[in-house]
């Protein structure tokens, strides 16, 4: 990945900008940036230049800003927030991309991991979603009489629909709220049904393919709001692409929905 340095050479390196937001609204952490910039001898319209591309409200102008971008061949653009890393990624595989409150990247599909991201993406992590259930276990430790426990989220967000799953896997498995060691051998005094936990779904699809070996289509009927299949949703595909079974999924929200899925 080329440095600014680099792609200054003898004219002025341009580093695009893109999320969503206005300038106004973004301003603390741009003073921030520059200021940094400017540390290391990068000085706005001395050697360095912003395009910035802010959806004022209307983040559906992110993809057309985001090729705004890659067509004004800039060096380097800096994407704030998931939807804005996403869009730069479509728009250029070759232009360094770097995030910037980025919530999950693994989980968003932007890298491959946070070790080796790859590709032309770098740049901060903010959280994962692994933390949510980790916050609700500093609440439970908090405030142990707790029993209902709100989430606010944007289901619109990348990072919201993939973190939203393990919180509640995190209520409702036993085991990931440290009540027992694992289903098979609780210990202690407690004892009882889960609801749910991460690998029934993949285990499931191990005993089905062992009474039926020929199998190479599953369907998995799942709830459409996504709240309660935990990490199942990401470990069965994974399971499937193991057995070479081709899995297709099904939703429904309501009983109706339910007997729809089986015409």
């Amino acid at each position: 990945m080329p440095t600014l340095a680099q792609a200054q050479g003898t004219r002025l390196a341009r580093i695009g900008i893109l999320g969503p937001g206005s300038a106004a609204s973004n301003a603390g952490w741009l003073a921030a940036l520059q200021a940094e910039l400017r540390a290391l001898g990068y000085v706005a319209g001395k050697n360095v230049a912003f395009e910035s591309r802010w959806t004022e409200g209307k983040d559906d102008r992110l993809p057309a800003f985001a090729a705004d971008l890659v067509g004004l061949k800039v060096d380097a653009i800096l994407a704030n927030q998931t939807p804005a890393a996403q869009a730069a990624k479509h728009a250029t595989q070759t232009i360094p991309i770097i995030l910037a409150t980025v919530a999950d990247p693994v989980a968003s599909g932007l890298v491959a991991s946070l070790a080796r991201p790859g590709g032309n993406i770098t740049g901060l992590s903010g959280a994962t979603s692994e933390v949510a259930a980790k916050t609700l276990e500093l609440v439970r430790d908090m405030l142990p009489a707790t029993k209902r426990v709100g989430v606010l989220a944007n289901a619109d967000d990348p990072f919201s629909r993939s973190t939203i799953p393990i919180v509640f896997a995190a209520v409702n498995d036993p085991v990931s709220q440290g009540m027992v060691k694992s289903l098979a051998r609780p210990g202690g005094n407690i004892t009882g049904r889960a609801n749910i936990t991460d690998d029934l779904g993949p285990k499931r699809m191990e005993l089905l393919l062992g009474m039926l070996p020929k199998v190479s289509r599953m369907a998995v009927l799942a709830d459409s709001s996504g709240t309660v299949q935990g990490r199942a949703g990401e470990l069965l595909p994974a399971a499937a692409l193991k057995r070479r079974v081709t899995l297709m999924r099904l939703e429904a929200g309501t009983p109706q929905e339910i007997e729809r899925a089986f015409v």
